[in-house]
């Protein structure tokens, strides 16, 4: 059912944005600050890695779970993983479950940063996120949060632990249109945003 494919891949688009702005890691040592510029940028950078996989593992994970025959009213727990490159070398690692059915889509996931290296940023650690969508008469709506502390590096020299709390308010219609609201606080500075 064409609804449902999309409350549940817009479901792991929110886990996606989130996976690039938060994380969780016991970190030691100091803290570090970034700027709201720097804190989106470390949020797209590491989000364009998620991206690469992140509906290609949610469709592939769908498929199979519909090639069995119609839809059910309640669907179980599908496991995904996927593992990424990241842009200058490292990897990034994706795994978590969603269920879904014919009104809701729920899903979570651990994303692991081993050396993750971006254009501007290294990152280590691992985030662990959940979200959930409602399926009504016109789209979707629905939230994901996360919160924790990553370990970053800058380009510039700059290192420490960046705590994060941080939520995803999510809309969308059926036409493809999907709207990402953040707010929260990351690195030592409010966030807020809208994709």
């Amino acid at each position: 059912m064409k609804t449902r494919r999309i409350a549940a891949v817009s479901a792991f688009g929110a886990l996606a944005i989130l996976a690039g702005s938060c994380g969780t890691k016991d970190a030691t040592g100091p803290t570090i600050r970034l700027t709201v510029e720097e804190v989106f940028a470390l949020a797209g950078e590491l989000g364009a890695v998620m991206n690469s996989y992140a509906a290609a593992s949610v469709r592939s994970a769908m498929s199979g779970a519909h090639a069995g025959g119609p839809a059910r009213s309640v669907a179980p727990s599908t496991a995904f993983r996927a593992t990424a490159s990241c842009t200058a070398g490292g990897s990034t690692t994706v795994a978590g479950s969603y269920v879904e059915s014919t009104s809701s889509a729920s899903a979570n996931a651990t994303f692991s940063y081993d050396n993750c290296k971006t254009v501007h940023y290294i990152t280590d650690g691992s985030l662990s996120a959940t979200g959930g969508l409602i399926i009504g008469q016109t789209g979707v709506m629905g939230q994901a949060t996360a919160g924790g502390t990553l370990t970053v590096s800058t380009a510039d020299g700059r290192s420490g632990s960046c705590a994060i709390d941080v939520t995803v308010n999510i809309t969308g219609d059926f036409g493809g249109n999907t709207t990402y609201v953040v707010s929260g606080t990351a690195c030592g500075v409010k966030v807020s945003g809208t994709y």
